[in-house]
């Protein structure tokens, strides 16, 4: 429905559609719990797979309407921000299946989710192509960093490591870098507008 809504233009419409279904889509998984559906692998499988058709379906209307508008530098901006959204997914599948556990990088399915949202909202699709379209590729490097070494994500966020360092790659929700952090790109969609 939302990549539909992004292709006919009606962008603010569209994130006010992504965002409450990302909201529903949290609460799916916690419904899963209570229930204790949760111990059912098969549903966490299934979840993934349609979390990955959502995000396909979304960057897809961006390309189809960004190429409608001319717009090819920023549809293939889209089209990277695809890229990368899929293969973070698949580096932490793959390392968790060799054992390795890898829930790191700033740009999971959650924020990429609500940034993706709150650029239609606001009406900087722009914005949301430049940060997408590159920083999901910052966050498979480090995503691959880990993969080759399981004790990469404790050393650049341990407290000896330097400030910049815990900065960029101390991904958990809990502290106060993560605030910042999200804190920046929510300012950043609020100020940098580049024209479309």
């Amino acid at each position: 429905m939302t990549g539909l809504l992004i292709w006919k233009g009606m962008l603010f419409e569209a994130g006010c559609v992504l965002l409450f279904s990302g909201l529903l889509d949290l609460l799916d998984g916690a419904v899963a719990r209570v229930s204790g559906a949760a111990s059912n692998p098969f549903g966490g499988i299934l979840d993934s797979t349609l979390d990955r058709y959502g995000d396909a379906f979304v960057f897809v209307g961006l390309i189809f309407y960004l190429f409608e508008r001319a717009a090819v530098g920023y549809a293939a901006l889209a089209m990277s921000a695809l890229a990368g959204s899929f293969v973070i997914s698949y580096v932490r599948a793959r390392s968790e299946s060799a054992g390795r556990p890898c829930r790191v990088g700033y740009w999971e399915r959650g924020e990429r989710l609500v940034f993706v949202s709150l650029g239609l909202i606001l009406a900087n699709l722009p914005a949301v192509l430049w940060v997408l379209g590159t920083l999901t590729h910052a966050t498979v490097l480090y995503r691959l960093a880990c993969g080759k070494d399981p004790d990469c994500p404790a050393r650049l966020s341990s407290a000896k490591a330097s400030i910049l360092s815990r900065f960029l790659f101390d991904t958990r929700r809990s502290r106060v870098f993560y605030a910042v952090k999200t804190a920046f790109f929510l300012v950043l969609l609020l100020v940098f507008r580049p024209p479309l």
